[in-house]
């Protein structure tokens, strides 16, 4: 469970991705969550984003522990049936099990899921903060605009963010 005071407000943290994938001309921030000023959930989400890029094709990406969980999710029908879903595989998931959940959700609901691989990084959001309240380095977690707007900004070095 997130720390409530640990959370940004929403410019802040879109103006930390904004920075974050700057150098990637394909990449693209998007307000459609941050702008709603009730709950969001993911295939709300994919339906605006496919209203406004009708020509785009789009996919979810997702951690493999995810596909375990997705049922649960509002609407699991209406995100499959909207995007194929691109799955890391992460340590500590049996691949069996995998295979076999998503063998189970492709039948279910005709879901087209792909595993990818993936170089495993073992960096959290928690970590980082907690690096930073201790003074520690965060270079080479986040790229160096990020680490430069934190820094600026005073972010995360102690718990009340300001």
């Amino acid at each position: 469970m997130k720390n409530l005071n640990e959370i940004l407000p929403a410019e802040e943290r879109m103006e930390m991705v904004r920075l974050a994938i700057m150098q990637y001309p394909a990449f693209a921030v998007s307000s459609i969550e941050t702008d709603k000023k009730s709950n969001s959930y993911t295939h709300e989400t994919i339906l605006a984003l496919q209203n406004e890029q009708p020509e785009t094709e789009f996919f979810f990406l997702t951690g493999a522990d995810t596909i375990f969980s997705m049922e649960e999710w509002k609407d699991p029908a209406g995100i499959f049936q909207s995007v194929s879903v691109l799955a890391a595989c992460r340590p500590g998931i049996s691949l069996e099990g995998l295979q076999k959940q998503i063998s189970y959700l492709q039948t279910k609901y005709q879901a087209d899921i792909r595993l990818i691989a993936v170089d495993y990084v073992d960096i959290s959001s928690s970590d980082i903060r907690n690096a930073i309240r201790n003074g520690t380095s965060i270079r080479g977690l986040v790229p160096q605009t990020v680490e430069n707007y934190i820094s600026e900004h005073h972010l995360y070095q102690n718990t009340q963010e300001r």
